[in-house]
């Protein structure tokens, strides 16, 4: 099946995709080796692999991702209202697939169906499958001034339906996100303040200094967070931090000209990864870190050894499909489990 889908346009193929995941008509995974058991808080999964914001936007296609093998899923970005995202047409797409077969760009904006949609997808999925499987939700802000009664409005709906909660501070697709601190102490405030027994991440992506990344979780940290995903999308303003290798010759443009858009791939590995190994010698093995874009099983236990608790794929699944996932699987185990790779974390400080 993902090989059809990768002769689709890329928001075809996404829909298509979800159509048979709701359905169970995806592939299925074989039970999880022992050794690749990760915990997250203080729940217990079978592996550390989780299915990154993104994908599943509404709690769509639930059953099959949880049928694929994934440890567990981060639904979102969630919203109150129902918005359409950034426009497009044929000239103008919001997402386009590059020529190294494992990179995309993407300026989709943050669609969503709204609360309800995404209340039904979940409490369906938990009627069915009960409340053991991981999920967590990712709230974005849906307005210019973001609104923290919406924010109230989305914890209160998800809290009894996942184990946890995102805060995406980096969306580079939208006006409102743009790793700015803005709101984020008030929200950091209602969500702890308001359900303190519910753990709540930020979600960041690359700034222009590490200094810049240090300051964002400074704050983060000093208003209640547990802890971060590293890393959201590239913003063409920053493309300097992709690897040479992958960078993109030719970038989304809208119709004023602009550049736009958020890049994801392979070229945003060795970034990553310095972000989350120096974020755990700031800050200890206090924070919780999920680190995204591994493209690869040796990736992976490079991002578990080098800090991360977990680990979230969303381009990665979306390019190379279930191989991808048993690749990171057995890689884990041959290197002797998620448990052995994450008493290699870093330790000291950095300067």
């Amino acid at each position: 099946m993902h090989s059809l889908l990768k002769l689709l346009p890329p928001e075809t193929a996404h829909k298509a995709a979800m159509w048979a995941l709701s359905r169970n008509l995806g592939p299925q995974g074989s039970p999880d080796n022992p050794l690749l058991r990760a915990r997250l808080f203080d729940h217990w999964i079978s592996n550390p692999v989780m299915l990154g914001a993104g994908v599943s936007k509404n709690g769509e296609g639930l059953h099959g991702f949880s049928q694929m093998g994934f440890g567990g899923v981060e639904v979102g970005s969630l919203m109150a209202e129902k918005r359409t995202g950034n426009p497009h047409s044929a000239k103008y797409p919001r997402i386009i697939r590059l020529p190294d077969g494992s990179s995309i760009v993407n300026w989709l904006g943050l669609p969503s169906l709204g609360i309800q949609a995404g209340l039904a997808n979940l409490h369906e999925f938990r009627e069915l499958y009960g409340k053991r499987y991981l999920l967590g939700a990712n709230f974005a802000p849906d307005s210019k001034t973001p609104d923290l009664k919406k924010l109230e409005l989305l914890g209160r709906a998800y809290l009894i339906l996942v184990q946890y909660f995102t805060l995406n501070k980096s969306c580079p697709n939208t006006e409102e996100l743009a790793n700015a601190v803005t709101n984020l102490p008030q929200e950091l405030k209602l969500l702890k303040g308001n359900w303190p027994q519910r753990h709540v991440l930020v979600k960041l992506g690359p700034t222009p200094s590490l200094n810049a990344m240090w300051h964002l979780q400074d704050v983060a940290m000093d208003n209640g967070a547990d802890g971060f995903v590293l890393l959201n999308t590239c913003p063409p303003e920053l493309k300097d931090l992709i690897s040479s290798s992958h960078r993109p010759a030719k970038w989304l443009v809208n119709a004023q000209g602009k550049e736009v858009g958020g890049y994801s791939g392979p070229g945003m590995f060795d970034y990553t990864l310095r972000v989350v190994e120096q974020t755990r010698k700031r800050l200890g093995h206090k924070p919780t870190l999920i680190a995204t874009g591994a493209q690869n099983g040796h990736q992976a236990v490079r991002l578990l050894s080098a800090g991360a608790n977990v680990l979230q794929t969303n381009t990665g699944i979306t390019m190379h499909g279930m191989p991808l996932l048993e690749d990171i699987k057995q890689a884990i185990v041959t290197a002797g489990g998620t448990s052995r790779l994450l008493q290699n974390w870093p330790r000291g400080q950095v300067a």
